[in-house]
């Protein structure tokens, strides 16, 4: 995903702020890395890790990352869920 350094990082302190219990900068810059567009997703990307996430706290990172997607990545989320 393409996005600034300076996106990268204020998506970092968005994330850090929920304050999630055992989440580690390592899964931040993980979802960072591959900008999920949901939380099936993220919680896909995260599963890989020994951490259990409330989906209440997966919808609030999955939020917060739409938020910092290329327009162009949201029309395709759009449609996905349109045809779902």
């Amino acid at each position: 995903m393409d996005i600034t350094p300076s996106q990268a990082k204020e998506l970092r302190e968005k994330i850090e702020k929920l304050n999630i219990p055992r989440f580690k900068p390592d899964h931040i810059a993980k979802i960072i890395d591959t900008m999920p567009q949901s939380a099936e997703e993220l919680k896909s990307i995260l599963s890989a890790y020994p951490l259990t996430i409330t989906n209440e706290n997966l919808k609030k990172i999955a939020d917060i990352v739409s938020q910092h997607l290329p327009k162009a990545k949201k029309a395709k989320k759009a449609e996905a869920e349109e045809a779902a």
